[in-house]
């Protein structure tokens, strides 16, 4: 049976993006340093698993935040993993940090996922397993990206190309309030906002995007590619629906964060 940990969409973006990761991720940073502050040392975890490490952006920043845990950091992407293993080698906090593409069967004190979530599917599915490898009176710490997330991009793209399926769109705030309780866990605190980014025109939001290992997802437009008439329609349309207000075009993200236990 597959792990139920296991991000659908094709690994070879996220290879091909360990990189460029961390130069592109510009709302992930901020949203890492925002679920790590929030995180109560108090707490005091002993043992942290997390889910999607990537590049190890927000495992850095929880091997400061909780200098005496031991990490267990997980990213199915053998390309991200070495970058973060890379990033990490300078890094005295992360010698206690064990990296892996295979996803730890362990059971810890705390489980934590920043930006990595909305690519897990089924979700209840994902977060049952997430529960099965929470130790008793542990915890979970979630950031993920919701429905709402690169509306522009979904609607240029329908406007482009009406003959295709549009990008799908990530899951609503009550799909993931869902999952959670079919998963096994009680909700201590959900909150959701949505995050603007500027770019300075369309061909460079996409660019940034590739940058991140996005293109290529379901939700980005990941199906048959677009002829480049498309993808010039695309561009305009964008352009000339999303401007941001001081110049350049926007790009919403819907940011979800969540804090529950295990029931």
């Amino acid at each position: 049976m597959p792990d139920p940990s296991t991000p659908s969409p094709r690994r070879t973006h996220f290879d091909r993006a360990a990189a460029t990761y961390e130069a592109a991720a510009h709302t992930q940073r901020a949203v890492a340093e925002e679920l790590s502050s929030s995180l109560d040392v108090r707490l005091a975890p002993r043992t942290l698993l997390e889910f999607g490490c990537g590049t190890g952006l927000f495992t850095r920043m929880l091997a400061r935040r909780f200098p005496d845990a031991r990490i267990f950091a997980w990213d199915p992407s053998r390309g991200m993993i070495d970058e973060a293993r890379r990033r990490a080698a300078a890094d005295p906090a992360c010698v206690r940090v064990e990296w892996s593409t295979a996803c730890p069967d362990v059971c810890c004190d705390g489980l934590v996922s920043c930006s990595s979530l909305h690519w897990m599917r089924p979700l209840a599915a994902t977060l049952a397993g997430w529960r099965r490898r929470c130790a008793p009176g542990g915890w979970l710490a979630v950031a993920a990206m919701g429905a709402g997330t690169f509306a522009e991009l979904r609607a240029a793209y329908a406007a482009a190309a009406p003959d295709r399926a549009s990008p799908a769109p990530l899951p609503a705030e009550s799909e993931y309030r869902a999952a959670l309780a079919a998963g096994g866990w009680e909700t201590v605190s959900f909150s959701a906002e949505n995050r603007t980014e500027i770019h300075p025109d369309a061909r460079a939001f996409l660019d940034a995007i590739r940058r991140l290992g996005v293109t290529g997802a379901p939700y980005a437009g990941g199906g048959r590619p677009l002829s480049r008439a498309q993808w010039r329609r695309l561009l305009d349309y964008y352009d000339a629906h999303f401007p941001a207000p001081g110049g350049g075009v926007r790009a919403t993200l819907r940011v979800i964060r969540i804090f529950s236990r295990p029931v």
